[in-house]
């Protein structure tokens, strides 16, 4: 064999390598096991639904009549949390605002990155159960579409308050305010997550006019498909792990 055919086909391998590591290292495959029985997460012990409609029982992976699958219950905490986000705030204590003391007391609070991730991926599950089949049963499509966009929100608002906890910031083009002596260090993985959830947040418009007297533009988490995959590998996020996304009902 020739030498230059030798170099063309060692350059061949090492550039096939170097792509299977890269696309490996970007785009991490989400994990879609058979979970056994003690896998199975529990059954979640918060959240509101309509038991008039269906009740809520073990998980089964394939659910015949009068049984079907659905997304499981949202916390009534975190819906609480995700609307809170979208609302205008208020400086006197007003009803239904978002009061600036508490987003100072926030700003100020001390915490650690694992906080500011089990938020995202509360918000990141809101999302995910109301983008699946049989979301129906639980929202309308007037209030999945809100609570979708409230959602999508929330994320970026999550994303804003740990730029100014985290030392130098998430992007130090941006500077930071409200903390004097911002020292959250954080590892490298979890600097990759926060400027990948930092990007995926997007000026929008988007259905502005259906919401609370506000400003045109808002800030929104639409990710692109393989920064999407990173966030949920790196959250630990399976959409086909029973009963944290996808829950069993039993029709009545």
């Amino acid at each position: 064999m020739t030498p230059v055919r030798v170099l063309i086909l060692s350059f061949a391998f090492l550039s096939a390598v170097g792509i299977f590591t890269w696309s490996h290292l970007r785009s991490p495959a989400i994990t879609t096991e058979t979970y056994t029985a003690e896998e199975l997460l529990s059954l979640p012990g918060d959240g509101d639904y309509d038991k008039n409609l269906a009740k809520l029982v073990d998980y089964q992976p394939e659910p015949t009549a009068p049984y079907f699958h659905a997304p499981c219950p949202v916390s009534g905490k975190i819906r609480k949390d995700i609307v809170s986000r979208f609302q205008l705030i208020g400086f006197e204590n007003e009803r239904n605002k978002r009061q600036w003391q508490h987003i100072l007391e926030t700003m100020n609070d001390k915490r650690d990155i694992e906080s500011f991730k089990k938020n995202v991926r509360n918000f990141i599950l809101v999302l995910l159960k109301i983008q699946t089949e049989g979301s129906h049963h639980l929202f309308g499509a007037a209030e999945g579409g809100d609570l979708a966009a409230y959602a999508r929100v929330a994320i970026c608002d999550e994303v804003a308050i740990a730029h100014h906890h985290i030392k130098d910031g998430i992007d130090p083009n941006i500077g930071q305010d409200y903390i004097d002596n911002p020292n959250l260090d954080i590892s490298k993985q979890d600097r990759i997550l926060f400027e990948t959830l930092y990007r995926s947040c997007r000026m929008t418009i988007s259905n502005a006019f259906r919401y609370t007297p506000c400003a045109l533009t808002r800030v929104s988490f639409y990710p692109t498909e393989q920064d999407w995959s990173l966030i949920l590998y790196a959250l630990k996020i399976d959409k086909k792990r029973p009963n944290e996304i996808v829950c069993t009902y039993k029709s009545r």
